[in-house]
């Protein structure tokens, strides 16, 4: 089952009989890889399928420029003064952290582990590493258990993964739970970024796909929104020819946060 930048074929997604999936990044001469995946062997298990965000979210970060977040890679990537400099959250079969590695090692970012793919679903994890080897990229990406919304649990990982303050790129897609109700100040998801993002580079971002309909900015939060992807720029309307439900934000603290910092100093 092959699916592809102008392809229909996401319209299929999630494959739930498949337990194979074929992945071709929109990159000249790139070789497509093959992701297992639970599929019908545990058909109500959603971490062990690839869904149409991680799909999407995988596109845009292994073509940067076209996505229009290659400046936000560069700069968290050149700032980045601890490694690994990334983790995906929710992982499920690597995809999107393996769509990355990549795209880091074409950077010219040369120091491995590059990214961190956690799942709170060991059988996610087993395809996040057997995917990894299949694309030749696991030395570049390591696994990690971990429920992102046990904050004890969350500072554990950090201390383990990142003991000198953080990452510098955090990416999730399909984290429904996560991305509902952001509009409030407390909510989850921000108290996650604000522990997972280090404060020592001011370029760290967070590169989320979701539904068109959540993912709101709350204005009261340390986060601003810096852009808005849409699915169209990948081909992916709906069936009818709308326009894409899903979409790709990308987030950083506020700028302002650094500076009243330097003003202190």
């Amino acid at each position: 089952c092959a699916f592809f930048f102008g392809s229909t074929s996401y319209l299929r997604l999630p494959a739930l009989r498949e337990l194979e999936l074929e992945l071709s990044f929109p990159i000249e001469g790139a070789t497509p890889i093959r992701l297992e995946q639970d599929g019908f062997l545990r058909r109500f298990d959603v971490a062990g399928i690839l869904w149409p965000t991680g799909y999407l979210l995988s596109l845009c970060l292994s073509v940067p420029v076209q996505c229009g977040i290659y400046s936000d890679l560069y700069h968290a990537v050149k700032s980045a003064q601890f490694y690994p400099v990334a983790v995906e959250l929710g992982a499920g079969i690597g995809a999107p952290a393996i769509a990355l590695a990549q795209t880091l090692n074409r950077m010219g970012h040369i120091v491995a582990p590059r990214v961190i793919a956690t799942d709170k679903a060991p059988s996610a994890l087993a395809l996040a590493i057997a995917n990894s080897y299949a694309a030749s990229h696991h030395h570049s990406v390591d696994v990690a258990l971990l429920d992102h919304f046990d904050i004890a649990k969350l500072k554990h990982f950090k201390r383990q993964y990142a003991p000198d303050g953080g990452f510098s790129i955090v990416l999730g897609s399909s984290l429904q739970a996560l991305f509902d109700g952001t509009e409030k100040e407390d909510h989850s998801l921000w108290k996650i970024l604000d522990n997972l993002l280090t404060e020592s580079n001011r370029h760290a971002i967070a590169i989320l796909a979701h539904t068109t309909e959540t993912l709101k900015e709350c204005p009261q939060s340390e986060f601003e929104r810096l852009r808005v992807i849409s699915g169209n720029m990948f081909g992916m309307n709906t069936r009818y020819g709308d326009t894409s439900d899903f979409e790709i934000s990308v987030f950083r603290r506020r700028q302002e946060l650094f500076d009243d910092i330097n003003d202190e100093l």
